[in-house]
């Protein structure tokens, strides 16, 4: 009995996920929190005022949040910490940087998440803000990520902008494979 319980123990050890400690979020600094430099002191404000202008106008909010490292821990799961801990909107997204991991990571409140589908956020990431960021424009991958779930919040962008590419791919895919 007692090797049992021990054993299921182990198990449940084992099986429980591992909670990274070593990251620990910034303080939120308002609508762009960037605990880095990456931007400068004037895309930072520059940024700030479009996005609170833009929550007054829409109600609907959009967080960045820019950190030098995860230090381990999953940005989905920082992310959503973010969203949580700062309060963001149900009617909101997080756009998080991680700079050294090289890794981002969209998040959408409640409202949103079918509006900024898993393919939307995809889409947004690999065609709006990574072509920028492999350049070192980091502000312009940014504001381009940002128009785009203004866009797609709007109504003005489709997932299917972003799904002719994937199509395209997986018909060639296909032919490939049968032939």
């Amino acid at each position: 009995m007692k090797r049992t319980f021990v054993s299921l123990a182990a198990v449940s050890l084992l099986l429980t996920p591992v909670v990274s400690f070593g990251f620990e979020l910034p303080p939120n600094d308002g609508y762009v929190t960037d605990s880095t430099g990456l931007l400068s002191i004037d895309q930072d404000a520059t940024l700030e005022t479009e996005l609170s202008t833009y929550d007054t106008t829409t109600t609907n909010q959009i967080v960045v949040v820019i950190v030098q490292s995860l230090s381990g821990a999953s940005i989905q799961d920082v992310s959503q910490q973010a969203l949580a801990k700062w309060h963001v909107s149900d009617k909101g997204a997080l756009m998080l940087v991680s700079y050294a991991d090289h890794t981002l990571w969209i998040t959408a409140g409640k409202t949103l998440q079918t509006t900024l589908t898993d393919v939307v956020v995809k889409g947004i990431i690999d065609t709006d803000v990574i072509p920028a960021f492999r350049e070192g424009k980091y502000n312009d991958g940014i504001r381009a990520g940002i128009t785009a779930i203004e866009k797609h919040i709007s109504g003005e962008y489709t997932p299917q902008r972003y799904a002719k590419k994937s199509s395209s791919s997986v018909a060639a895919w296909m032919f490939l494979f049968v032939f």
